[in-house]
């Protein structure tokens, strides 16, 4: 039971880890990504949607998709959706 309880501590720092490297190197292209997105997509809600789908999914693979995860999109990443 203790060896249980120190491989969910582990696994907890090992998500807390992954989320601060996460940050640090995300965040700070949030306003660009959304300024982009928001140019494609000529509306908010669809642009703050696409950041975020796009974030999540980032997150998902990272740190190993970094920098083809499609963040940030000024950097030679793009956003593929536009409505019509």
């Amino acid at each position: 039971m203790v060896d249980g309880v120190v491989v969910k501590q582990e696994e907890r720092l090992q998500e807390q880890n992954k989320l601060a490297s996460f940050e640090e190197a995300v965040l700070p292209h949030l306003d660009a990504a959304y300024n982009m997105a928001r140019w494609l997509m000529r509306n908010d809600a669809n642009a703050e949607d696409v950041v975020q789908e796009a974030y999540l999914r980032a997150f998902k693979f990272f740190p190993g998709s970094w920098p083809s995860c499609g963040i940030p999109a000024t950097r030679g990443c793009s956003i593929t959706a536009r409505p019509n």
